[in-house]
């Protein structure tokens, strides 16, 4: 549809137009710009934090192997001479880029492993270590070789824990730049590690460490500028950032982080063109388009003036002509009404210019004519192209004019009122139709006559006309025929069944690569080419389509072509009978479908084979499965489904990377496959699982002896691409018929039972029994319970004192849960934690007790007893959530507890899963008030180092260390003492007796808690002991 504009555009409005583009095109550009710089600078700030945790992560890995080989029984026995320590530390020195290993004695005598001997004792690395301390320095000149390198020191203990020495490693320096070699950002940009004395580590371009260390050297202050010197103070602050810098006349941008437990700081840096390289590139390309833009505008703008001021113009000049012409010339508003009428138009329908002008050019036209008028308007409204047509027009006399228009449709350039004009340019052709009326009456006469002369030859021309027809249509047919040999795909044949003689269409010699005289015209000789496996298939698809069983004639086979190879084609064909029912020939085609068959046989093997291994999927499985479940019914026998799943496989992934993962299942596939013979069948069914299949055992040993064979399996080494992997596997067994003859239930009872093995631990496997569901579905209808039980007020706090060991006084109480089930009884904690922790009830079940046990100490302050902690204990579950310190505050603000009388209580086996978000968030409560206790010291991973760091207030001592008092093992005196020594208060449970008691009493152990004092009790109970030892009556 044509739309017409009343504000044309002005070359005025388009220069405006182009200074506001190139104004915000400015504006887009710096805004662009700064976005860039802030992305830039945070990714480099976070790459540098990556880089930090990973040069850490290895150092410390460095340091914990090299404390392994100083925990070796023979390296801390003062009785092993020096000799044999150093060749046990050779033996066992499997540190990825150390130069040597040496042993320092406490005068700082050192001897290595490579036969040096030097004096090391004014070392820091040694010094350090002789203080209990493992330590890390570097650079430093190796007074062995000379060389620069990096120095790794643990003490040396004896079994009492006394220091009896160092054992240290050199590293080469260039370790630690391999460690940062990939840390970069863009092509020019570099990561680089330097001490706080501007010496740089290590650099992931060897050429740019004199730079670097140029500007960071305090002795070459001079020539830094502003920019250096405050991004040297913030970088040595130790706080992570990033800036921006002048260096050699280039700006850079550069990321920084401090790797904790070393002097050493990481910087990843790239220059701001490196970095903005690519914006660039698309900025300039837009300011080239919008440049382009602007100019075709202004041009566009210009000449359309120019063209409408020439229509206006053209348009009058034809206007004059047309009226010389004598050719009627009407211009009409879109409604029909009439605008201007020319000279020719008054004469010809005798109407003057007056009569007409702003009447309606409809009701001129004869009636039949009106309806083509507004098909023609409606025609020309969505199109730009003119109609013809012919319509009458009435004189002024009521005479018809017969006229053909050319109508056309346009927008005013004079007028603007105006929304659509329609140009009528008509010729009369009313002489020449009359006179046209008058041969067509004498036509009709003359047509008479000729009817009646051909009567007689109408017979004799329709049997020449059918003898034509006939003639072409066989010429036609023998075209067509003929064509379709030539321009078909498949091949033609036709088989005469009198005379056994076969034709092929060239088509065929074509697919077959076979000339004419290869093959001969007998049907057998062409079953010869057929493959041997194929002959059957073909021959009874023949016998069904001569018996009438099928309409057609249709099969697959494989015929041998000229090179002797075999390829896939298809047969179609129709057969031919005489009246008799007697088969006398027969005809279709042939298609060579290899390149199908082909695609259908890839298909296949991607649907039902694992792409890595080659082995079959899971739905290949199924299928086997379920025909060894029928034939296992039908002879009585027995059969099994081993599910496999490879031990911390993850872990492995994430260490070696996906390529050695992939090249090591593929060598445990084949693995498999050489354990069982083919009537098994091995497969993948996950990303670490595999599946065997055995569908016949005979007894419960044969059973046995397969795993046994995995297992043995499993227990060998793995060498894939130079790397030596030590795999093992848990195993999932299912049995079938007896417990479940579908495979989804066999799957998940394999896997049911695998499960199970590995948290027997792993290396395991399980058999799948009823007794074994029946234990799952328990632990399924224990949460379900566990989830109600809080809504139903089935849970209850118990609370147990604590005691200051030498007066014997209550000094807080420790809030312990308890669950009364209306199905279940008494459940205790150990059955229902777990399961809470497993499913995320334990979220809100641990708020309930924190706010809880700060409502009961909140009670025992309104009892005017305000000198008691409280202490909680928290799930791991709840520590990881991000928003654990904002909930343990917000309970205290809500219940208005001071938060120095609350007491969290976690593991050590909490605390060292994320270690470092775990700080952050014990430090924010420590900020805050709360107390920290760490439960069951010594029981799991305790290390001094990690005890030093943490920010807790007090350490429990495991019951398992005091159950050992008076047995000779007791080590209790020892952790009160490291506790006290390090400003921490110590508390002992599960105190039982007496002499447990008096053995604390004697160690100077600050609290004691446990049954012999008091069990724990409820709430009331529990405020009744402590009012019973102030010895008044509350209010």
């Amino acid at each position: 549809m044509k739309i017409r504009f009343y504000g044309r555009t002005k070359p005025f409005y388009t220069i405006i137009t182009a200074i506001a583009i190139l104004f915000i095109s400015g504006a887009t550009y710096y805004l662009s710009y700064e976005n860039l710089k802030s992305n830039v600078m945070e990714s480099l700030e976070e790459l540098s934090g990556q880089g930090a945790r990973t040069v850490e992560a290895e150092l410390r890995l460095q340091l914990d192997l090299l404390g392994s080989i100083a925990a070796q029984s023979i390296v801390s026995d003062p009785s092993v001479s020096l000799e044999n320590k150093l060749q046990e530390i050779k033996r066992q020195a499997v540190l990825k880029g150390a130069i040597r290993y040496g042993i320092s004695d406490l005068n700082g005598n050192t001897y290595t492993t490579d036969g040096k001997r030097f004096y090391n004792g004014d070392r820091e690395y040694y010094l350090k270590a002789l203080k209990g301390k493992r330590s890390i320095q570097g650079p430093v000149i190796s007074r062995a070789d000379e060389r620069a390198v990096v120095a790794f020191a643990v003490p040396q203990k004896d079994d009492r824990e006394n220091i009896i020495g160092v054992i240290h490693a050199a590293y080469n320096i260039n370790y630690i730049t391999d460690i940062i070699r990939q840390i970069k950002f863009g092509n020019d940009g570099i990561a680089f590690i330097i001490n706080k004395r501007g010496t740089v580590i290590a650099c992931g371009d060897p050429q740019k460490v004199f730079i670097i260390e140029s500007y960071f050297d305090k002795t070459k202050i001079r020539i830094k500028n502003k920019e250096l010197i405050g991004l040297e103070d913030n970088m040595l602050s130790g706080i992570p950032g990033s800036s921006e810098y002048l260096l050699e006349k280039v700006t850079h941008y550069i990321g920084y982080a401090p790797i904790n437990g070393t002097d050493w700081f990481i910087a990843v840096t790239t220059s701001r063109t490196q970095a903005t390289e690519k914006v660039h590139k698309v900025i300039y390309i837009i300011n080239i388009v919008i440049l382009l833009f602007i100019l075709v505008s202004i041009f566009t703008g210009v000449y359309s003036h120019y063209l409408k001021k020439r229509l206006i113009y053209e348009e009058e000049v034809s206007r004059g002509l047309i009226d010389i012409a004598n050719i009627l010339s009407i211009r009409l508003k879109y409604d029909g009404t009439i605008i201007s009428f020319n000279k020719y138009a008054e004469i010809a329908t005798q109407f003057s210019y007056k009569e007409v002008v702003n009447k309606s050019f409809v009701e001129m036209l004869e009636k039949e004519d009106r309806i083509k008028f507004f098909e023609i308007r409606n025609s020309l409204k969505t199109t730009d192209s003119s109609e013809n047509v012919q319509m009458s027009l009435k004189r002024k006399d009521g005479k018809l004019l017969h006229i053909i228009w050319n109508a056309n449709m346009k927008d005013d350039y004079k007028d603007k009122s105006i929304f659509f004009i329609i140009n009528m340019i008509g010729m009369d052709l009313t002489e020449r139709i009359e006179s046209e009326r008058n041969i067509r009456d004498n036509n009709e006469k003359l047509t008479q006559v000729l009817r009646e002369l051909e009567s007689s030859q109408e017979e004799l021309r329709n049997k020449y006309d059918e003898l034509n027809i006939t003639k072409n249509k066989l010429v036609d047919s023998e075209q067509r025929f003929q064509l379709s040999l030539e321009g078909s795909n498949d091949a033609i044949w036709d088989w005469n069944a009198l005379d056994n003689k076969v034709f092929y269409s060239d088509k065929f010699y074509e697919i077959t690569g076979y000339s004419r005289g290869d093959i001969g015209d007998s049907s057998d000789e062409f079953r010869l080419l057929f493959h041997p496996e194929d002959i059957k298939a073909a021959e009874e698809a023949k016998r069904e389509h001569f018996q009438g069983l099928t309409p057609n004639l249709f099969y697959e086979v494989r015929i041998k072509t000229k090179n002797t190879e075999y390829i896939w084609i298809l047969v179609k064909g129709k057969a031919i009978k005489d009246e008799a029912g007697n088969l006398v020939r027969m005809a279709g085609s042939i298609t060579n479908i290899n390149d199908k068959k082909i695609h259908e046989q890839m298909i296949k093997k991607l649907a039902y084979y694992d792409l890595l291994t080659g082995l079959p999927n899971k739905l290949v499985l199924k299928e086997h499965t379920g025909k060894a479940v029928e034939d296992a019914i039908k002879s009585g026998n027995s059969g099994v489904l081993v599910l496999i799943d490879i031990d911390n496989f993850k872990l492995l992934n994430d260490s070696f990377g996906h390529y050695y993962g992939d090249l090591l299942l593929v060598e445990l596939s084949n693995m498999l496959i050489s354990i069982f013979d083919s009537t098994c069948m091995v497969s993948r069914t996950g990303g670490d699982e595999f599946a065997v299949l055995i569908p016949k055992v005979s007894s419960d040993s044969l059973i046995k002896e397969y795993i046994d064979k995995i297992m043995a399996a499993f227990s060998k080494t793995f060498n894939v691409d130079g790397n030596i992997f030590y795999i093992t596997a848990s195993m999932g067994i299912a049995l079938f018929p007896d417990e479940s003859k579908d495979f989804d239930t066999l799957l998940k009872n394999a896997d049911t039972a695998m499960n199970y093995a590995k948290k027997m631990g792993k290396p395991n496997y399980k058999i799948y029994t009823k007794t074994l569901n029946d234990e799952i579905m328990e632990k399924v209808r224990l949460a379900s319970s566990l989830r109600k039980a809080l809504e139903n007020n089935e849970f209850q706090l118990y609370y147990q004192p604590q005691y200051i060991t030498r007066t014997r006084e209550i000094c807080g109480f420790e809030a312990l849960l308890r669950w009364n089930s209306p199905e279940y009884g008494f459940v205790m904690p150990g059955r229902f934690i777990s399961l809470a922790e497993e499913n995320g009830f334990i979220i809100p079940l641990g708020d309930w007790v924190l706010k809880q046990a700060c409502l009961f100490k909140m009670r025992l302050k309104n009892e005017v007893i305000n000198c008691l902690n409280i202490s909680v204990n928290i799930s791991i579950v709840q520590l990881m959530q991000e928003d654990f310190v904002e909930k343990v505050l917000c309970i205290v603000n809500e219940t208005g507890l001071d938060p120095e009388f609350l007491e969290i209580e976690l593991t050590e086996s909490v605390l060292i899963q994320s270690i470092d978000e775990n700080l952050i968030k014990l430090k924010r409560l420590r900020e805050n008030g709360v107390k920290i206790s760490l439960d069951d010291f010594g029981k799991g991973f305790s290390s001094l180092s990690y005890l030093k760091n943490l920010p807790v207030n007090t350490l429990k001592i495991d019951k398992e260390f005091v159950d050992d008092i008076g047995l000779g093992t007791d080590i209790t005196d020892s952790i009160v003492h490291i506790g006290q020594k390090m400003g921490l208060k110590v508390i002992a449970e599960g105190v039982e007796t007496d002499v447990q008691y008096q053995h604390l009493i004697n160690t100077n152990c600050d609290m004691v808690q446990g049954y012999y004092l008091g069990r724990p009790v409820p709430e009331d109970d529990a405020i009744k002991m402590i009012v019973q030892q102030l010895g008044y009556i509350p209010k």
